[in-house]
């Protein structure tokens, strides 16, 4: 076995040989671990493997191995599960069929035969040598002996008989035409399930299960498609407390034989970097990415589900208390400060960079600086520049911070030194730095001098103060004058013809047809000379006579006649036509 092969490829290997156990027991993806047990023929082995992975092809492949061992309701469960991440799969729903229809037989307690008339128990499968000396022969890409699936087959699939009627008939056909027909190729080509998706399009490794917290923990993503690959992939990375995965780099693309198909191949690197201690789970996420059906096909957008990983996180011996961990070989701390600290006066601010670099973590995993302060002091803090440098295959992250620092009160205040500490996972030992306290002596601000001027007393406001208190005398020894002035200006602003017009539309707009007659007599009282009133006020001053005097049954007024008569009859006696012209004396009198 080639020794930098990965345990993936080894299997890969044992299974174009045919040996699928051994490819089961060096498979690390669960997937193909279960297909190599399911080629193997132990159908249970395979449910448990394909159980460890979410993907459709792990739910197809359940549900076929479910088939197998004749437990139809988990079958259609799985096969349901895989058409929900993938709907209209063909060939999931075709098994889902098969397994529905041998569900219902199998309820019938043996089905109907038919037209065949030999029963269930009739069924011989001869496994013996047959004229000729030949031997049945069972193909190597199926390990499962003719004895196994006759035994699977007549103790689990409890199907119609004449299905065994039609596999026996076919296989002894193919023995008399001369042909070496494993018993095996028949049954499965009568009853199994169609297709195994032993080669999924997305699959999933760790590079190392157990990690330190704080240490980068690398897994690849593999994207095969069966033409060139067109536009960028896209995952849809999961959140988990405590943890942070990023995506390093670009993808490394590449083709891979599988039997004898050619796929392109993408492989996305992820590092996964936590403070959680013990199983740290990596759900199965989304994955999105567009192929081509072959080089000149057209494009086939597909979603399918990286599937879930998970890794062993230990902490350092004595960390406990030390909280937030980076674990490298390589860690690097440095500050600068605008201006240099030293003597400072009240109000004064000082602008403070941290900057962390360390080896293969990344910016995202490293923890932003305390931020304490003494009494006195006020602390601001920016955004914190990160950058990761994945260049040439390096990994290396950057992190800034800028802390700003106000003095608010005079006196002596030291900022206290932050330490930082790492692990090295080669050495197994502990690292730190330490950036020094620093200390300001923050004198106060200065007190403006008083002046001469500043202490002389202000006496302009006194003469507005005598000429108010004159104004005041003057005004209430005019007092009765002074109120026969505003009476007449209110007089002026508000003459008693508009008041009286004003009362009679208000009266109008409340319906209250006492008010308005006073309203109308008070407005003809007061005009200088008798007007001519329009017919249609005069109708509505009618109305509202015999509203007032009339002896029939009275009924609720409305005043919007009068209203809108009233309104039109101003209008029309403010108009200059309407005036009555001026007659000329005559030219020459006698």
């Amino acid at each position: 076995m080639g020794l930098w092969l990965t345990p993936d490829q080894q299997g890969q290997r044992l299974m174009k040989r045919g040996e699928f156990e051994k490819a089961a027991a060096v498979y690390d993806d669960p997937v193909r671990q279960g297909v190599a047990w399911y080629r193997a023929g132990e159908f249970e082995k395979a449910t448990q493997a394909f159980a460890r992975s979410s993907t459709p092809e792990a739910y197809f492949n359940s549900g076929n191995a479910w088939v197998m061992l004749g437990k139809y309701d988990k079958a259609i469960t799985s096969y349901d599960q895989a058409l929900k991440l993938r709907p209209d799969w063909k060939a999931a729903l075709e098994n889902r069929q098969l397994a529905e229809a041998r569900a219902k037989l199998v309820e019938q307690k043996g089905g109907d035969l038919g037209d065949q008339q030999e029963g269930a128990d009739e069924v011989v499968f001869d496994n013996k040598k047959q004229p000729g000396g030949q031997d049945t022969e069972v193909n190597a890409a199926q390990a499962t002996s003719d004895a196994a699936v006759q035994a699977i087959w007549l103790r689990n699939v409890q199907t119609n008989p004449a299905d065994f009627l039609k596999a026996k008939f076919a296989y002894q056909q193919a023995r008399a035409a001369g042909g070496q027909v494993a018993l095996v190729q028949v049954l499965l080509c009568c009853f199994l399930p169609t297709g195994m998706a032993d080669d999924p399009l997305v699959t999933s490794e760790a590079a190392e299960k157990e990690v330190w917290v704080g240490q980068k923990a690398p897994f690849y993503v593999k994207v095969r498609g069966k033409g060139p690959f067109k536009g960028a992939t896209s995952f849809s990375i999961p959140h988990i407390p405590q943890t942070v995965i990023v995506n390093v780099g670009s993808p490394v693309v590449s083709s891979e034989e599988v039997g004898d198909e050619s796929w392109f191949v993408q492989t996305h690197e992820f590092a996964l970097f936590t403070q959680a201690e013990g199983t740290v789970e990596v759900p199965s996420f989304e994955v999105r990415f567009t192929d081509h059906d072959g080089f000149t096909g057209p494009e086939v957008d597909h979603t399918e589900q990286v599937p879930s990983l998970s890794f062993e996180v230990k902490r350092p011996p004595d960390s406990a208390d030390l909280g937030f961990l980076v674990t490298t070989d390589d860690f690097e701390v440095t500050e600068t400060w605008d201006p240099q600290p030293g003597n400072a006066k009240q109000g004064d601010v000082f602008h403070r960079t941290i900057t962390q670099e360390a080896d293969q973590v990344t910016a995202m995993a490293l923890a932003p600086p305390p931020t304490t302060a003494p009494s006195g002091v006020r602390v601001y803090t920016d955004e914190p520049q990160l950058n990761d440098d994945t260049q040439r295959g390096e990994f290396r992250g950057t992190r800034s911070d800028t802390i700003t620092y106000l003095l608010e009160k005079p006196g002596t205040v030291t900022i206290p030194a932050i330490k930082y500490t790492w692990w090295n996972p080669d050495s197994q030992e502990y690292g730190s730095q330490s950036l020094p306290a620093v200390t300001f002596d923050v004198a106060p601000l200065p007190q403006p001098a008083a002046t001469a001027e500043s202490t002389k007393t202000d006496y302009r406001w006194v003469p507005w103060l005598i000429a108010l208190i004159g104004l005041c005398g003057l005004a209430l020894w005019q007092r009765h004058h002074l109120s026969s002035l505003a009476k007449a200006f209110l007089h002026w602003l508000n003459p008693p013809k508009r008041v009286a017009a004003r009362a009679l539309v208000r009266a109008c707009h409340h319906n209250d047809a006492k008010a308005a007659e006073a309203a109308w007599l008070r407005w003809q009282s007061l005009q200088a000379s008798v007007l001519p009133v329009e017919p249609k006020l005069k109708r509505a001053i009618s109305d509202l006579d015999r509203h007032i005097y009339g002896h029939a049954e009275r009924t609720a007024w409305n005043g919007s006649e009068l209203a809108t008569a009233f309104r039109e009859q101003m209008k029309e006696n403010r108009s200059p036509l309407s005036r009555p012209a001026m007659e000329l004396a005559p030219l020459n009198p006698r």
